[in-house]
């Protein structure tokens, strides 16, 4: 059970990832297809490199969406 927690962690965290993403595409009227792109981003991120690669797509957006603002 305990080899599990890591997975959790990581499936969390990416659901979160795509919530905050979603809410902020919705927020400053964006067209759905940046959302599934930066989607696709966070699940390559998550798929090679775990947790990192989810947070370096995280600041990427978070950097990317500032600038568009």
């Amino acid at each position: 059970m305990l080899e599990y927690v890591g997975l959790i962690i990581q499936l969390v965290l990416f659901v979160l990832v795509l919530l905050w993403i979603r809410q902020d595409v919705q927020e400053k009227e964006m067209e759905t297809k940046i959302y599934w792109i930066w989607t696709l981003a966070a699940f390559a991120g998550l798929l090679f490199l775990g947790i990192p690669g989810l947070a370096i797509v995280t600041l990427s957006y978070y950097f990317w969406s500032r600038h568009i603002r």
